[in-house]
């Protein structure tokens, strides 16, 4: 097989060293079953069949300790079993997996073409909102009213891109006229960092709390800066502009989502050398989004693309296998990981936003936004809601995961 992703100056050294991809397979693995303990219903089944003694069927309500130690010990397999599995915590066992528009955040203008202009910080639980008009917003994120201690910025054009890093508690905003901005929420200043011409600001991300990646239009290359000394350095993209970067630290290696359906793989320390570069996503279709999980200790890359596809790939011992292909009628804009349900809800620049359970993909929900063109899509991990803006009207849309205590589910008109 060949290795369209492999390094040629590997290192022996383990703090240096460069993990490489190869590609396994072009479809996915028709062989991959769910685990047996993957749905709450066949682990409680178990349960009840392990537990049962008939020589106790008549008596009342029998304790688990009243159960003949065979019995026992099995029970006590099973439930940890089932406590020690991701996906099967306190919140997402006592709190159903179901997913329902609960309020609507109204923004002083559009949202525009962004596509992850709009976060939510943990850290000082607020919504950073950047719509069409070249403003900051900051909203709290449990009453959705503006932050009277942050007040709103007026920048020189749009932020079109935004990235986070938590070591530093730092967001990088990238923008239409090609500014690229840092902004210290702990600090709440605002700097402008750098100045690439003025091109539009396609990617950015943080590599670590000192250096970065952005792409711009017009150039087709990638550059990489860095925050204390402000200066950049070029590497060609390869043949086509960079529309997505996603960083994976463990392994030290920087992905770039193509124009034209590629990945390409970045050394992401030292010289930023490219790695290698595969076909993803159909040729001549965007790759829109790229984002690495773990769900029971096994690495996966999802990525999606206008050619109407969310992609599963699995990663082990440095291979790249094709797991599975998620088949939408429509592109896909964005995504995000809901590790609480090992789900990821997608935008798809229609009004609904489409909730697939991984890694088999199977389509659990869709939940209508009454929207125009749903894009960009953020999560609030510790809240277990997600916003969804709108492309073309000023509001973003937040959908709730499970029913609150003494909710009611109604959908907030525009």
């Amino acid at each position: 097989m060949s290795s369209p992703l492999s390094s040629e100056n590997s290192q022996n050294d383990e703090s240096t060293s460069q993990e490489a991809f190869t590609i396994e397979a072009e479809h996915p693995s028709e062989s991959m079953k769910p685990n047996l303990f993957e749905k709450p219903d066949i682990v409680k089944r178990i349960c009840i069949r392990e537990v049962r003694d008939p020589d106790r069927e008549n008596k009342e309500s029998p304790y688990p300790l009243d159960l003949d130690p065979e019995a026992l010990e099995k029970f006590q397999k099973v439930r940890v079993q089932q406590i020690e599995k991701p996906g099967f915590g306190l919140i997402s066992m006592r709190k159903p997996f179901a997913p329902f528009v609960y309020e609507t955040l109204k923004v002083p203008s559009n949202i525009g073409f962004n596509y992850g202009a709009n976060m939510y910080n943990t850290k000082h639980n607020m919504i950073i909102c950047c719509p069409s008009n070249s403003t900051v917003h900051f909203y709290d994120a449990d009453d959705l009213i503006p932050m009277k201690q942050r007040k709103v910025r007026q920048l020189n054009s749009s932020v079109v891109q935004m990235s986070y890093c938590e070591a530093t508690n730092t967001h990088l905003m990238g923008c239409y006229f090609g500014e690229i901005y840092a902004y210290n929420a702990a600090l709440d200043r605002l700097d402008k960092i750098f100045q690439e011409g003025d091109s539009f600001i396609l990617a950015i991300t943080h590599l670590d709390e000192n250096n970065f990646a952005f792409s711009s239009s017009k150039s087709k290359k990638l550059f990489f800066g860095n925050l204390e000394s402000r200066q950049t350095v070029q590497k060609n993209s390869n043949d086509s502009d960079v529309w997505y970067l996603h960083h994976i630290p463990t392994k030290r290696i920087l992905l770039a989502g193509l124009a034209n359906g590629k990945i390409a793989v970045y050394n992401s320390r030292e010289r930023y050398s490219m790695i290698g570069c595969f076909q993803a996503h159909k040729f001549g279709k965007y790759v829109t989004m790229i984002s690495s999980i773990k769900i029971k200790g096994k690495e996966y890359i999802i990525t999606a693309g206008n050619d109407k596809t969310i992609k599963i790939w699995h990663i082990m011992k440095g291979r790249l296998r094709l797991l599975k292909v998620i088949q939408s009628n429509d592109s896909v804009s964005t995504f995000v990981y809901l590790e609480n349900y090992q789900m990821i809800a997608s935008t798809h620049h229609q009004d609904y936003v489409k909730f697939f359970k991984l890694p088999h993909g199977k389509l659990e929900a869709t939940v209508n936004l009454r929207m125009e063109k749903a894009r960009n899509i953020f999560l609030m991990k510790d809240k277990n809601i997600i916003g969804v803006a709108n492309l073309t009207r000023n509001v973003i849309k937040m959908v709730q995961l499970h029913p609150a205590e003494n909710s009611h589910q109604n959908e907030a008109d525009e």
